[in-house]
C-alpha cells in the first residue's frame, strides 16, 4: 500500500520546462544611460517557461535582480512592448559595485532599429522552443475574415430582405479548444450603436478539412432574444427605447443569428503529417481593432501527450473494508481518436435519430464522433489472481461473476455510437460500445497450476457527465456486456434459483467524480457495482481511486543557455 501511495504521489509532482538565453550585449550597453566603468553587459538573461494554465513566462534577470512579465498567446507585437518595459523596470533597480560604492543604473531608450532587431531574435528562440524543444508543433492560424460581419433572424419581416438586418462591427471573438471541437465560442461587437453578444450551442468540430468547410453552416446565436418591433430598429439603425425592451410574456422573441464561417477561417498548417488537425486545448482571443491579434496560431496536441497512462487501486481492498478480491493495483492506457466530429443542431437534424426520450435533453448530437483504445492490466495479490473451480450438486463450473473479475489483462476499442452536447445544462451523453479481448487465470484445485482461459466482452454503454467547471466533473454510467470465454469444456456459469444457469451477460454501474487538479493530470474516484444480468444477487463491487498522467511526459527542468 505504501508503494501505491508512493506512486500516486510521483504523478501529482508539478513538472517545470525552462529555458534561458543570453540578452544581446549590444542591446544591454545600448539601454544604459552613461554605464560605469567596469558594467557587465554580457550577464542579462531571459528565462522562459509555460506555467499550468497555458500562459507563457518571461524572466529577466541582471546582477541578482529580475523582473517577470507573462503573456497569452504568445505574439511579438505583445512580447516587444511588455520585454521593453520590463528592461526598464530592471535597468532603473539594478546597482552596479564601483569602487565599493553601489552605483545605480539608468535606462535610456536605445535605436528603436537595433532594438527591434534584438528582441526579434529572443522572440523568436523562445517560440523556437515553446514550439520545438517541448514537442509542440503549429496546427494553424485562426484569423478574422471581415470586420463586417452579416447578420440574420429567422423570421421573414417586411422591410428585410433575406433576413439580413445589418452588419456586425468592432468584432471581437474568444475561442476555447478542447478533444477536437470549437468547445466555445463568444463574439462581441455593434450592429449600428447596439453592443451584441454571440455564441454557440453546442460544440463545433474542428478536427478535419470536412469540418472547417463546415464552419460556414454553424450558427451562432444572440446571447437575448429580440421582439419582431426591436429588430426593425435594430435593421433601421434606430435606439432602442425603453418601452421597446420591456417584458411582455406574449410577444414572440427571436435570436440573432451570424455564421462562424462568416467571422473567422482556419488555415491549417501544410506538412503536419497528420489527419487529425485540431488544435490543443487553449484559449484564444481575436481582436479587430489589434492587428496583433486579428491573426493567431494554434498548437497541436504536445507529442509528450499521446498516450494517458491510469494507476488506480480498490479503496476497499487498500483500507480493510472489505474482502473482495478486486486486485491491489490495476493501469491503463488511453488513447482516444477523433472520427466523425461534426456535431448537428439535435432540434433541426436529431431529434429522430437520437435515443429515445432523450434528445430533449440535448441541443447537439453527432455520430460515430471518436473511439478510444485502451489497454488495462490488473495485479492481485498472490494466490488471489486465479478463480477455482467450483461444484453445484454434482456439477462443476467456473463463476461467471469471477471469471469477469479477475481479468488480469484486457485490450480494445471502444467506439462512441452517439454523442449529444447541452451546454446550458453542462451535460454530455455518449452511447458507446466495442470489442475487448482478456484473459483470467483459473485452477482445477488448489494446488493445481495457473492455467488461463481467454474471453471476449462486448459492451453496450450510456454515459452521462456533468462538467460544472474545467477542475471537475461527475459521470454515471451503465454498461451491458456479452462476455464470452473462449476454452473447450469450459463450464462458466451463474447461480440462479438454486441451480446452475448458464448467463453470458453482465452489467455494471458505474459513478465518479474526476478532478483535473492540473496540466500534468488528474485525480478521480469512482465506485462500481457489478452483477450478473440475469441475477444481481450475483456481484461485486468496487470503491477505486487514483490519479492519470501522461505515459511520455518527462519530470524535470530543462535549462540552457545561448548567446
Amino acid at each position: 500500500m505504501k508503494k501505491i501511495l508512493f506512486i500516486l504521489l510521483l504523478c501529482v509532482l508539478p513538472k517545470v520546462y525552462a529555458q534561458s538565453y543570453f540578452v544581446p550585449t549590444d542591446l544591454v550597453k545600448g539601454s544604459i544611460d552613461a554605464p560605469p566603468n567596469g558594467t557587465d553587459f554580457n550577464s542579462m538573461l531571459l528565462t522562459t517557461s509555460q506555467d499550468a494554465d497555458g500562459f507563457y513566462d518571461f524572466k529577466l534577470t541582471y546582477y541578482n535582480k529580475d523582473v517577470s512579465f507573462k503573456m497569452k498567446p504568445l505574439l511579438y507585437n505583445s512580447f516587444k512592448l511588455k520585454f521593453k518595459a520590463a528592461l526598464k523596470t530592471l535597468i532603473d533597480s539594478t546597482k552596479v559595485d564601483v569602487g565599493g560604492t553601489p552605483t545605480p543604473l539608468t535606462y535610456k531608450a536605445a535605436d528603436d532599429s537595433m532594438v527591434d532587431k534584438n528582441v526579434s531574435v529572443l522572440f523568436y528562440q523562445s517560440v523556437t522552443y515553446h514550439n520545438t524543444e517541448d514537442g509542440k508543433l503549429v496546427a494553424g492560424t485562426m484569423s478574422l475574415i471581415s470586420n463586417e460581419i452579416p447578420v440574420f433572424v429567422k423570421d421573414s419581416f417586411s422591410g428585410i430582405s433575406n433576413n439580413c438586418i445589418g452588419k456586425l462591427k468592432d468584432v471581437k471573438v474568444g475561442i476555447t479548444f478542447k478533444n477536437g471541437y470549437i468547445q466555445k465560442v463568444l463574439v462581441e461587437g455593434k450592429i449600428g450603436e447596439l453592443e451584441v453578444k454571440f455564441k454557440n450551442v453546442y460544440s463545433i468540430g474542428i478536427s478535419s478539412s470536412a469540418n472547417i468547410k463546415n464552419l460556414r453552416r454553424n450558427k451562432l446565436f444572440s446571447k437575448r432574444s429580440y421582439t419582431e418591433k426591436e429588430i426593425l430598429r435594430i435593421q433601421a439603425n434606430e435606439r432602442l427605447s425603453v418601452k421597446d425592451i420591456q417584458y411582455d410574456a406574449k410577444r414572440k422573441l427571436y435570436n440573432l443569428e451570424v455564421y462562424l464561417g462568416d467571422i473567422i477561417d482556419y488555415s491549417e498548417k501544410i506538412g503536419l503529417n497528420a489527419h487529425d488537425i485540431s488544435p490543443e486545448p487553449q484559449t484564444i482571443l481575436l481582436d479587430e481593432a489589434d492587428t496583433s491579434q486579428s491573426e493567431v496560431e494554434v498548437y497541436k496536441e504536445d507529442k509528450s501527450e499521446l498516450f494517458e497512462i491510469v494507476v488506480y487501486t480498490d479503496a476497499l481492498n487498500a483500507f480493510g473494508l472489505d474482502d473482495t478480491e478486486n486486485g491491489l493495483v490495476q493501469a491503463e492506457i488511453n488513447k482516444r481518436f477523433n472520427l466523425n466530429t461534426n456535431l448537428r443542431d439535435t432540434r433541426t437534424f436529431g431529434q429522430y435519430m437520437s435515443p429515445p426520450f432523450l434528445s430533449f435533453l440535448s441541443k447537439g448530437i453527432g455520430y460515430v464522433t471518436f473511439v478510444n483504445l485502451n489497454v488495462r492490466y490488473s495485479k492481485f495479490e498472490e494466490g488471489k489472481e486465479f478463480v477455482l473451480l467450483s461444484e453445484l450438486d454434482g456439477n462443476t463450473y467456473y463463476p461467471l461473476t469471477e471469471i469477469f473479475q479477475k481479468r488480469n489483462f484486457t485490450f480494445g476499442p471502444i467506439l462512441n455510437l452517439v454523442t449529444m452536447e447541452n451546454q446550458d445544462l453542462k451535460l454530455d451523453m455518449h452511447l458507446n460500445t466495442g470489442v475487448l479481448f482478456g484473459r483470467t487465470f483459473y485452477r482445477t484445485a488448489e494446488d493445481a497450476e495457473n492455467q488461463f482461459v481467454n474471453n471476449l466482452e462486448i459492451p453496450i454503454e450510456y454515459k452521462f457527465q456533468i462538467t460544472p467547471e474545467n477542475a471537475v466533473n461527475f459521470c454515471i454510467s451503465d454498461r451491458l456486456s456479452y462476455f464470452k470465454s473462449f476454452k473447450e469444456d469450459f463450464n462458466v456459469s451463474t447461480i440462479k434459483g438454486g441451480s446452475l444457469s448458464g448467463g453470458e451477460f453482465m452489467n455494471t454501474i458505474n459513478m465518479g467524480v474526476n478532478l483535473n487538479l492540473s496540466s500534468t493530470g488528474k485525480m478521480f474516484f469512482r465506485y462500481q457495482f457489478v452483477h450478473a444480468f440475469d441475477n444481481i444477487n450475483q456481484n461485486y463491487h468496487q470503491l477505486q481511486f487514483g490519479y492519470s498522467f501522461y505515459w511520455l511526459k518527462q519530470n524535470g527542468v530543462k535549462t540552457q543557455s545561448g548567446s
